[in-house]
């Protein structure tokens, strides 16, 4: 009896182990150009998709100038804006978690106002939505059929 609650906890205790190791946040949209003057007003947004709460004490945004550790926690299916220095020109901004790089975005050439965002899987650029989810673009195939009313 004492073996079998024994087998049962190690099962629960790595079942919750492998679910925390495999979690993984997600860049969900860059700021590097905002309008007007750029200082203190740049910005990357990440986003927690499991369903569970993820610590990121290990956690690091590198700007392609320095690394910025990330502290607290980001609760499930929310969103983290951090502020940083972002170049306006060709950049690269990296989701590190540890030694291990998770996302890595690139962009040549910001557009003044504008965010890169995800949306539909692919970065594009777009009106920010700082904070929030970004929409979605649906797409719809088959032909459009034109009607004009005379009035």
């Amino acid at each position: 009896m004492k073996n079998q609650k024994r087998f049962f906890y190690t099962i629960i205790i790595s079942i919750f182990a492998t679910k925390i190791c495999y979690a993984n946040l997600q860049i969900t949209e860059i700021m590097p150009n905002p309008k007007g003057k750029d200082q203190n007003r740049e910005w990357v947004e990440i986003y927690n998709p499991t369903d569970i709460s993820i610590n990121l004490a290990k956690w690091q945004i590198d700007n392609g100038k320095k690394e910025l550790s990330l502290n607290g926690n980001l609760e499930s299916q929310n969103y983290k804006v951090i502020n940083t220095y972002l170049k306006n020109s060709a950049n690269s901004i990296k989701l590190n978690k540890g030694s291990k790089l998770v996302e890595e975005i690139h962009y040549s050439q910001s557009k003044e106002g504008k965010s890169l965002s995800l949306i539909n899987s692919e970065y594009v650029w777009s009106t920010s939505t700082k904070g929030k989810q970004n929409p979605e673009i649906v797409k719809i195939e088959g032909e459009i059929e034109k009607i004009f009313n005379s009035y």
